[in-house]
Protein backbone atom coordinates (compact mmCIF):
# COMPACT_ATOMS: atom_id res chain seq x y z
CA UNK A 1 0.00 0.00 0.00
CA UNK A 2 1.32 3.61 -1.16
CA UNK A 3 0.61 6.15 1.43
CA UNK A 4 1.63 10.36 1.23
CA UNK A 5 3.17 12.08 4.63
CA UNK A 6 0.26 14.56 5.51
CA UNK A 7 3.24 17.26 4.54
CA UNK A 8 5.72 15.73 2.97
CA UNK A 9 8.91 17.40 1.95
CA UNK A 10 9.30 18.79 -1.79
CA UNK A 11 12.39 19.37 -3.89
CA UNK A 12 12.43 23.15 -5.04
CA UNK A 13 11.71 21.64 -8.55
CA UNK A 14 8.70 19.98 -8.31
CA UNK A 15 6.71 22.64 -6.01
CA UNK A 16 4.46 23.93 -7.87
CA UNK A 17 3.97 20.63 -9.61
CA UNK A 18 3.27 18.41 -6.48
CA UNK A 19 0.01 17.71 -6.21
CA UNK A 20 -0.39 16.39 -9.72
CA UNK A 21 2.45 14.50 -9.91
CA UNK A 22 1.04 12.85 -6.36
CA UNK A 23 -2.57 11.84 -7.91
CA UNK A 24 -0.35 10.32 -10.80
CA UNK A 25 2.08 8.68 -8.51
CA UNK A 26 -1.10 6.98 -6.22
CA UNK A 27 -3.08 5.93 -9.51
CA UNK A 28 0.13 4.49 -10.81
CA UNK A 29 0.88 6.09 -13.77
CA UNK A 30 3.95 7.30 -15.58
CA UNK A 31 5.34 10.24 -14.45
CA UNK A 32 8.34 12.72 -15.67
CA UNK A 33 11.85 10.78 -15.47
CA UNK A 34 13.96 11.40 -12.73
CA UNK A 35 11.05 12.05 -10.24
CA UNK A 36 12.19 10.23 -6.71
CA UNK A 37 10.10 9.25 -3.90
CA UNK A 38 11.94 9.62 -0.68
CA UNK A 39 10.29 7.02 1.84
CA UNK A 40 11.21 4.70 4.78
CA UNK A 41 13.75 1.98 4.01
CA UNK A 42 11.79 -1.08 2.64
CA UNK A 43 14.34 -3.43 4.54
CA UNK A 44 13.58 -1.75 8.05
CA UNK A 45 16.94 -1.51 8.73
CA UNK A 46 18.34 1.17 7.37
CA UNK A 47 16.56 5.34 7.48
CA UNK A 48 15.28 5.78 3.77
CA UNK A 49 15.38 4.78 0.28
CA UNK A 50 15.34 6.91 -2.44
CA UNK A 51 12.89 5.25 -5.56
CA UNK A 52 12.08 6.52 -9.23
CA UNK A 53 8.22 7.68 -8.97
CA UNK A 54 7.97 5.32 -11.90
CA UNK A 55 8.39 2.24 -9.88
CA UNK A 56 5.18 2.31 -8.23
CA UNK A 57 3.18 1.11 -11.20
CA UNK A 58 4.90 -2.31 -10.89
CA UNK A 59 3.29 -5.23 -9.17
CA UNK A 60 5.71 -5.61 -6.73
CA UNK A 61 5.44 -2.36 -5.28
CA UNK A 62 1.99 -2.28 -5.16
CA UNK A 63 1.94 -5.24 -2.64
CA UNK A 64 4.99 -2.68 -0.33
CA UNK A 65 3.78 -0.90 2.50
CA UNK A 66 5.36 2.37 1.25
CA UNK A 67 5.21 5.44 2.88
CA UNK A 68 6.83 8.60 1.39
CA UNK A 69 8.09 11.24 3.22
CA UNK A 70 8.62 13.34 -0.25
CA UNK A 71 9.24 13.67 -3.37
CA UNK A 72 12.08 15.40 -5.66
CA UNK A 73 12.74 16.15 -9.61
CA UNK A 74 15.96 14.27 -9.23
CA UNK A 75 18.06 11.76 -7.54
CA UNK A 76 20.45 14.63 -5.95
CA UNK A 77 17.80 17.03 -5.36
CA UNK A 78 16.33 13.96 -3.49
CA UNK A 79 19.69 13.27 -1.10
CA UNK A 80 19.94 16.94 -0.45
CA UNK A 81 16.29 16.58 1.00
CA UNK A 82 16.99 13.42 2.91
CA UNK A 83 20.12 15.71 4.10
CA UNK A 84 17.95 18.18 5.69
CA UNK A 85 15.72 15.63 6.95
CA UNK A 86 18.18 13.99 8.64
CA UNK A 87 19.73 17.47 10.26
CA UNK A 88 16.07 17.91 11.43
CA UNK A 89 15.78 14.85 13.20
CA UNK A 90 19.54 14.85 15.11
CA UNK A 91 19.05 19.07 15.76
CA UNK A 92 15.25 17.87 17.48
CA UNK A 93 16.49 14.52 19.12
CA UNK A 94 19.76 13.72 19.06
CA UNK A 95 19.80 10.73 17.65
CA UNK A 96 18.54 9.26 14.22
CA UNK A 97 15.10 7.86 15.00
CA UNK A 98 13.52 9.05 11.59
CA UNK A 99 10.37 6.71 11.77
CA UNK A 100 9.70 8.09 15.97
CA UNK A 101 10.06 11.58 14.46
CA UNK A 102 8.15 11.43 11.43
CA UNK A 103 5.56 8.84 11.86
CA UNK A 104 3.68 6.77 9.68
CA UNK A 105 4.18 3.33 8.55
Amino acid sequence: MLSFRANPFVGESVKEKYQKLEARIRDGKRVKKGITLIVYAINGKDLFDLLPANEMKFPLRKKQDIYVLGVAGSRKEAMELVQGMVMEVYGQTGGFDVRGYFGGL
